[in-house]
């Protein structure tokens, strides 16, 4: 499965050099209608008691402004290293409002579904709130934003089974469903 992985990686990594080379010399204030592209990478920490887990997720939004304030867009990311042994491939919707005037601060959401690379591992629906502020650095507008992530997933079961007098514990074929809640921090590229 490591290839499984490089090669996913190897994707998103073409899709944000892609994302690079098409969009525009500078980075303007945006307009209805115009292109809407946000580039995040973000640090995953917690778990369901906030000390589980530490894991990272890339992703990469394309989309339009609906408002010169509201830009919405869809969404594919790659995560790892989280509480379960999987890469996972989030597909997500995402919507962007600025809070103010200038469109420095702003609130943005994701809402979707993860698929698992890995055997014995179900994705499951996500979902992401996080407020960030941008700034122009040359060409660009960098945001660093803080917010909370949910991933939901579901992981095989086991079941004890009697063998000869003695109980054996094995995978079954049904699954459990299991979330985690993590603190994010992250860092926004828009285009």
């Amino acid at each position: 499965m490591k290839t499984t992985k490089i090669k996913i990686l190897f994707v998103s990594l073409a899709m944000g050099l892609f994302t690079f080379n098409v969009a525009k010399a500078q980075y303007q204030t945006p307009t209805k209608g115009d292109y809407y592209n946000k580039n995040k990478i973000n640090i995953l920490s917690g778990g369901n008691n906030y000390k589980d887990h530490m894991g990272i997720n890339l992703s990469t939004v394309h989309g339009i402004h609906l408002s010169e304030r509201f830009a919405s867009g869809i969404g594919i990311g790659l995560s790892g290293g989280q509480k379960y042994d999987s890469t996972i491939i989030p597909v997500f919707l995402n919507g962007t409002l600025s809070l103010i005037e200038t469109r420095k601060l702003y609130l943005t959401g994701d809402l979707g579904y993860s698929f698992a690379t890995e055997k014995g591992i179900k994705g499951g629906v996500i979902g992401d709130v996080s407020i960030g502020w941008k700034f122009r650095v040359g060409k660009l507008a960098i945001a660093p934003e803080v917010g909370y992530r949910y991933d939901g997933y579901k992981v095989r079961g086991l079941e004890i089974v009697e063998f000869d007098g003695f109980y054996v514990i094995r995978a079954s074929n049904s699954y459990v469903s299991e979330h985690i809640n993590s603190f994010s921090t992250g860092l926004s590229i828009f285009f």
